[in-house]
């Protein structure tokens, strides 16, 4: 396996990190990381080196990690995999490491990273020599040497890999990591803590509204923080540039439509990203979606500004219930974002107690596509009602629907502000329970209060101006609707 470079026709990326926090160490393990990378054919960039000579710290007097925790934070695609990759094979190859565990929020990205480093084991002799045999179970992955030590696999979903310590733990997607998950995964190292010298690596690309965890270990470092590493590739953004600043781009457009800023953001770019891609995916997003564009590609982190959201992630987070079977009918709800770009369909059915569970069925692009998949969720399973606000973005949809066969309930502003109430007191006296959705999770935290009648009562708007909360809307007249009904068979409620 090797590496590819791109002909540079623009700026390079910028190789080193916007944010930096490194520690007094020595670079020995580093070289080991950079060197092994390197064996392993896949030689790192100045600014992979730049990173793993942050992360990787040796305190050679205490004979332990420099950076106990060490995070890299830059856009998907430039090359972060790398590291962790080349950090694995030290820790198992080189340090004698016992146990190595890595996880990432997606079982596909946990699939996909073993086979990459299986595959890169398997090309050189070397390496394979020390292997007993790689493992492949349903929800985990794990690479067995013949001493008995090994590196494991895990996907962050359910309960699989919190009781798993190792030496070493990768948090990879960590903009996903939840606490209690952190809290579970991390309380298992601290036995090994006091015969080993642990490191805890965190990899992701920018923050969302939800990523609690890695937003506290941005704002460690930004702190300086004794005994922690950070490096993070990204620009500020739009919100954040001074007068000044913001004098010299003239737009955001231009600011974040900028080569220069591409490359600010892109270490890999005219490596392995070109910059006529960038270009493409902001000619792409600039109308319908800039903010996804700033984040996704140039690394700013979500931020709730402007009005206050009701919701703290943590607070929606612990009612997450997931695997629950939905009985039949099923209440339904569609919504579309102001900008009219997209559109989602919720779903929401009644628990035992009083409560309901709320999820997202679908959401994609465009807005055509919502007729016929409700016409085939109808083919599936019994719909209750459908719910709609035809006063609002999702009006456009309504006659396409009822041509379509699908019987909708209009919502009234009235009913929509009950609805809204309604939601907000489940979530406070835990009456709601919901599905583990990132989509979902962003959109709710991301919920603002848009008073009525003198403040009486209220509906939703956005607390940060670039958000969707479409999911969030749709969810709540769902479950609204939901609410009250009596979904029995056989005199019980029907929850799988």
């Amino acid at each position: 396996m090797s590496s590819t470079s791109l002909p540079c026709t623009g700026p390079a990326g910028r190789q080193e990190p916007r944010i930096k926090l490194a520690q007094s160490g020595a670079g020995d393990r580093a070289r080991d990381v950079i060197d092994l990378a390197f064996i392993a054919d896949m030689p790192f960039d100045p600014w992979q080196e730049t990173a793993a000579k942050i992360m990787f710290a040796w305190d050679r007097r205490a004979q332990r990690w420099a950076c106990p925790e060490a995070a890299v934070v830059a856009t998907r695609q430039n090359g972060k995999s790398a590291i962790i990759e080349a950090r694995m094979l030290a820790g198992i190859y080189l340090w004698g490491e016992q146990r190595i565990v890595y996880t990432s929020h997606d079982f596909r990205a946990v699939t996909e990273i073993f086979d990459r480093l299986v595959a890169r084991i398997d090309d050189h002799p070397s390496f394979k020599r020390a292997v007993a045999r790689p493992y492949q179970g349903n929800n985990n992955r794990s690479i067995l040497m013949k001493d008995g030590r090994k590196i494991q696999f895990f996907s962050r979903t359910g309960k699989a890999g919190r009781s798993m310590g190792g030496d070493t733990v990768i948090l990879d997607e960590a903009l996903y990591l939840q606490p209690d998950q952190a809290a579970a995964i991390l309380a298992t190292m601290t036995a090994r803590s006091a015969q080993h010298p642990t490191q805890t690596v965190y990899a992701s690309s920018a923050g969302l509204v939800i990523s609690r965890v890695l937003d506290s270990v941005r704002g460690r470092a930004l702190a300086g923080e004794a005994r922690l590493g950070y490096a993070e590739w990204s620009v500020p953004g739009w919100h954040e540039l001074d007068d000044d600043e913001r004098a010299h781009w003239g737009t955001m457009e231009d600011y974040y439509g900028s080569p220069d800023t591409h490359a600010a953001a892109n270490p890999a770019l005219g490596r392995r990203i070109s910059p006529e891609f960038l270009a493409q995916m902001w000619a792409t997003f600039r109308k319908t979606s800039p903010r996804d564009f700033a984040r996704e590609f140039l690394g700013v982190w979500d931020r709730v500004s402007g009005k206050t959201a009701v919701f703290e992630a943590d607070e929606w987070e612990r009612l997450a219930v997931d695997g629950l079977k939905a009985p039949e009918p099923v209440t339904v709800a569609v919504d579309v974002p102001p900008d009219r770009t997209s559109a989602v369909i919720a779903a929401a059915w009644p628990t035992p107690g009083g409560g309901v569970h709320g999820v997202v069925l679908d959401r994609r692009e465009g807005v055509s596509w919502v007729p016929q998949a409700l016409v085939d969720m109808s083919r599936r399973r019994a719909l209750g009602r459908v719910y709609l606000n035809a006063s609002g973005p999702a009006g456009m949809i309504l006659q396409p629907i009822q041509a379509a066969g699908i019987r909708v309930t209009l919502v009234s502003l009235a009913w929509y502000a009950a609805a809204c109430g309604d939601f907000a007191t489940r979530v406070k006296t835990r009456l709601i329970t919901h599905a583990s959705q990132p989509e979902l999770a962003e959109a709710v935290c991301n919920l603002a209060e848009r008073p009525l009648r003198d403040g009486e009562i209220y509906t939703w708007t956005k607390a940060d101006p670039l958000a969707d909360i479409s999911p969030a809307v749709a969810v709540t007249l769902a479950c609204h609707g939901a609410a009250g009904q009596q979904i029995q068979t056989g005199g019980r409620l029907v929850i799988a």
